[in-house]
């Protein structure tokens, strides 16, 4: 599956502020989403609404695995700024 296809799909459906992606081989994503839509939401429950968006593709063999790291924009900007330190 294309990574502009995925962030592109993950964007629409959960109203993201940002998605990078990186893949090995097509069928093994790490990604990192950004939004907020993940205000007061667990990371389990996070790592459900990704998953929800994906599992069609996970079934049908597009995606073989899925790595996700989910940030509201807040979370972003301080996990940037402390990179940057």
């Amino acid at each position: 599956m294309d990574i502009s296809e995925i962030k592109n799909l993950l964007i629409r459906r959960l109203e993201l502020n940002n998605v990078y992606i990186n893949e090995d081989d097509g069928k093994h994503y790490w990604i990192i989403v950004i939004g907020d839509c993940f205000l007061n939401i667990n990371m389990l429950q996070r790592q459900k609404m990704v998953y929800s968006v994906l599992m069609q593709y996970i079934l049908d063999g597009y995606i073989h695995s899925v790595f996700i790291q989910s940030f509201t924009v807040i979370e972003w900007e301080e996990a940037c700024k402390l990179n940057l330190q």
